[in-house]
């Protein structure tokens, strides 16, 4: 009875979906700023999604800021995969970037189902000089 309990256990391991978190990093720390920002790159180890969340504090008023991330090609060039609406609006941006999940495009949230580049990173496009004040997150999963 024991080893079928114990192979029951396993089966329903193996079938239920599970994420694990690889890392957790704050991109870019909460300050004020004025112009289109970019993350530092980040080399992918073994992760296959990632998840950023831009934590928009302050607003100017009428210029707009969107997340995006952007893969880095073989010569250095940086080219946007995905990236959320721009908004002038105090809110919580979201960009997810999992492999083959649909394409979603919203004010604060959007999903991408690009691969995971091998080297990436995020930008916070800046729609005029207004001063916004925002942080930036980067979660990967391994599976």
């Amino acid at each position: 009875m024991k080893k079928l309990f114990s192979f029951l256990s396993l089966c329903i391991a193996l079938a239920l979906p599970t994420v694990a978190w690889a890392t957790s990093t704050i991109a870019l720390a909460s300050a004020a700023r004025t112009t289109t920002t970019n993350c530092a790159d980040t080399v992918k180890v073994n992760e296959r999604s990632a998840l950023l969340f831009m934590n928009v504090t302050a607003v100017p008023g009428i210029d707009t800021v969107s997340l995006g991330i952007q893969a880095k090609d073989a010569s250095g060039a940086y080219f946007t995969i995905a990236s959320t609406t721009a908004s002038a609006a105090a809110v919580l941006h979201e960009l997810n970037i999992v492999p083959g999940a649909p394409a979603i495009v919203g004010v604060s949230t959007a999903q991408s189902g690009y691969m995971l580049p091998d080297t990436y990173r995020c930008i916070v496009i800046h729609s005029g000089a207004g001063s916004f004040t925002y942080s930036v997150t980067l979660q990967t999963t391994f599976n």
